[in-house]
């Protein structure tokens, strides 16, 4: 590991700044060439790295192209918790809005690599368990304060926004409009729910 003028280590940091640079790469030829057109040769050129520093770390190119869409968090999202599920609703889709509209090109991409080549495809759906899992505990608050019956299906609900965020974006193919959220929210909870701390 190498030291700057002042003797502290530099190693780490240049370490984690190829495999940014690498996994920025293979994301761009992922979308430029797509799945079989793109090369291990030409994500090294983009990344600015040697062929062999790639193979040193990666023995294939779907392990690659796996590491890429996983440095990508298709599932990070900032908890929300105002004690209102109406409020929490709409500020986490729009958060879900905002990510697909953000990597439009990787998820179509991504949709038509993972039925030929299936592996690509499940560590897409493991980097979106995470997003399920926040929308479950968010409805199941909702539950729990009474501002939904006590046997509402909070696992159908938690999948019907981002499904139709899905939907708009990756089968109809258009950038949903910016008040998207609030109408989901609308259809999925009514006009009339009023939070009972209310």
């Amino acid at each position: 590991m190498s030291v700057d003028a002042g003797g502290r280590r530099v190693g780490r940091p240049r370490l984690e700044a190829a495999d940014q640079a690498i996994a920025d790469a293979t994301i761009e030829c992922l979308v430029a060439e797509g799945y079989t057109g793109m090369s291990v040769d030409r994500v090294a050129e983009r990344a600015g790295v040697g062929r062999a520093t790639i193979y040193r770390r990666w023995s294939s190119k779907a392990e690659l192209v796996i590491d890429a869409v996983g440095s990508r968090t298709f599932d990070a999202l900032t908890p929300v918790d105002t004690g209102n599920l109406r409020d929490d609703l709409e500020q986490t889709l729009a958060q879900i809005q905002s990510m697909m509209q953000r990597e439009y090109e990787l998820i179509q991409t991504l949709n038509l690599v993972k039925a030929r080549h299936p592996e690509v495809g499940e560590a897409f759906r493991c980097q979106l368990d995470g997003r399920l899992g926040a929308m479950t505990a968010l409805f199941q608050r909702g539950v729990d304060r009474g501002e939904l019956p006590a046997d509402a299906d909070v696992d159908l609900l938690a999948r019907a926004g981002p499904a139709l965020l899905w939907h708009r974006f990756t089968v109809s193919g258009e950038v949903p409009p910016d008040d998207y959220a609030v109408r989901i929210v609308a259809l999925l909870l009514g006009p009339s729910l009023t939070p009972t701390s209310s």
